[in-house]
């Protein structure tokens, strides 16, 4: 059972979504089995604070109240629920937390059928209150990788500095998009980049090639890359499939 978290004071309903109860229902019409195993392991739904949309929050029992958190911007068409299920069992291994931001409304494909970074930003800043600076880890899949450079880059605007890492995991850095055009600085962050050898979905967008021309990218904003995941057996959702890139990636996780 979903348990409901409401925000004290929220802010009225996008109305370009339906509203957070609207995209709830979309995610589980569309991952039900997903949602539900969520639920059952003591997931909750957090509504964003402007009512848009929601993040799936979970805790592993006996997890630390001060935990490092993921938190975890979904890939196209994708819901967090989905990325809930590919975290929960490294992420219980180690009793870190979870905060899955579903940033797609679910109802069509045009950008504003999306929160965009500087939207997405708030909502994490407020879900991140009292984290300490580092005591967080940012991870985005695909389309998710490709709009978390400009939620890192608006992370470092603000002083916050919650994210001691970032995983950029099969979506690159597009200096084509304005919100990455935007980024001025990331100076000192650190980065896990992955590429699947296989992945020939889109692979001038997410393959090898893709993302050395990101870590340039990244290296220009004065950010350092910890480690290049190149894995010549994984696909484009090699790093959850294969255990051992998701391994890797958060052991250079060093607050």
């Amino acid at each position: 059972m979903l348990t409901t978290l409401g925000w004290a004071q929220p802010l009225p309903a996008v109305s370009r979504s339906g509203g957070w109860k609207a995209v709830l229902e979309r995610c589980r019409a569309h991952s039900r089995g997903r949602l539900e195993r969520a639920g059952a392991s003591g997931a909750r739904i957090e509504p964003t604070p402007d009512g848009s949309s929601f993040f799936l929050s979970y805790t592993p029992p006996g997890a630390r109240p001060n935990a490092p958190v993921v938190v975890s911007l979904h890939g196209h068409e994708s819901w967090a629920a989905d990325e809930a299920t590919m975290w929960k069992e490294e992420l219980d291994r180690r009793g870190w937390r979870l905060l899955a931001l579903q940033w797609w409304f679910g109802n069509g494909q045009r950008q504003e059928n999306y929160l965009r970074p500087q939207e997405m930003y708030p909502a994490i800043e407020r879900a991140l209150a009292g984290t300490r600076p580092g005591g967080a880890i940012l991870h985005g899949f695909s389309m998710g990788s490709a709009n978390s450079y400009a939620v890192a880059g608006l992370d470092w605007d603000t002083g916050n500095h919650f994210f001691g890492l970032c995983i950029a995991n099969a979506g690159s850095a597009e200096t084509d998009y304005p919100p990455t055009a935007a980024v001025r600085s990331l100076a000192g962050s650190h980065w896990v980049l992955y590429a699947g050898v296989k992945d020939w979905q889109n692979p001038e967008k997410s393959g090898p090639e893709a993302m050395a021309r990101t870590s340039t990218w990244l290296a220009s904003k004065g950010a350092i890359v910890d480690l290049f995941i190149k894995d010549p057996e994984g696909d484009h959702g090699g790093f959850h499939q294969r255990p051992q890139n998701m391994r890797a990636a958060l052991d250079f996780y060093r607050n």
